[in-house]
């Protein structure tokens, strides 16, 4: 990464060693950041997030032809590989039969599900923990198309470094490209600043559980020239992956490689907010599924 402009020191966001979490300090950062640093910043990320682009697929239902109904998150844990979503894109699919690209046709694939169910007396709107999951079985698992990776461990165990931004990945329904029994969807990326205390407040919302990414849809930049560009709202990515950008103490001018911290389960225009169940608690529903504890 290079920049004719000196760049900010990192390092100011560490006290004696230690992480400052701070959203106050995060935010004093961002202001401190000359433009042409951070489209330098914006490309280094785009370089590293070719790391974990394939790691997200579409996610299609079938019937009298293809429609594409969300976005699914694909990784390898406890030795199994697993197709990750919110419980509400199973929800619309006939049977939960979901399919998604393998090597010869997008097409089912065999495994075991398990979906977050709802209480009775609420409906599935209403349901925060928003979790469903495909254990794979290995014929499945070695169909999948070429353009499409398990991710590893590395790419989503939690690290003791500071967040300081967050990219979404996934597919937007709507932009899907289908004719009869075939399709061509577009991988959209959007990057995202952490939210505030007062926002998972506002949405009742804990950090525990969820991830809350506030959307800077109108301050989009291009990469390329560093202007402003328009980007598309954001619905339909339901199922897609939440990603975060952090530095850590060793390393304070390193950007580390992007983290699977949260799978995407709501947009809320109104606020400019992503909202996602935090990748902690998927995986320990996966646990409890897989080794029943």
């Amino acid at each position: 990464m290079s920049t004719d402009r000196k760049q900010p020191d990192l390092s100011q966001l560490f006290r004696d060693g230690e992480l400052k979490v701070s959203e106050e300090i995060v935010r004093k950062f961002r202001k401190s950041v000359p433009a042409e640093f951070e489209i330098a910043l914006a490309r280094e990320r785009a370089k590293k997030l070719e790391s974990v682009l394939s790691s997200v697929c579409p996610i299609f239902k079938g019937g009298s032809g293809l429609e594409q109904v969300g976005s699914g998150v694909l990784l390898q844990h406890l030795g199994a590989k697993i197709l990750i979503s919110a419980a509400h894109v199973f929800d619309d699919i006939p049977n939960h039969d979901a399919l998604i690209p393998l090597v010869d046709c997008i097409g089912s694939v065999g495994g075991t599900l398990f979906i977050k169910k709802v209480e009775s007396n609420e409906e599935r709107a209403d349901d925060k923990i928003d979790i469903a999951f495909l254990v794979l079985d290995e014929e499945s698992a070695s169909r999948l198309h070429s353009d499409f990776h398990f991710l590893p461990e590395s790419h989503y165990l939690r690290r003791d470094n500071l967040t300081v931004g967050l990219s979404l990945i996934g597919y937007i329904a709507k932009q899907a490209e289908i004719s009869g029994h075939t399709a061509s969807a577009t991988r959209s990326i959007f990057d995202s600043d952490l939210a505030t205390a007062a926002c998972y407040s506002a949405l009742n919302r804990s950090r525990r559980t969820h991830i809350i990414g506030k959307f800077r849809r109108k301050k989009a930049k291009s990469f390329s020239h560093g202007g402003r560009r328009i980007q598309p709202r954001p619905f339909g990515m339901s199922g897609g992956g939440m990603f975060e950008w952090s530095i850590g103490k060793d390393e304070p001018h390193q950007l580390e490689s992007p983290r699977l911290c949260g799978i995407l389960t709501e947009y809320h225009e109104s606020r400019d907010a992503f909202v996602g169940t935090s990748i902690e608690m998927v995986l320990e529903a996966i646990r409890f599924k897989i080794v029943g504890r």
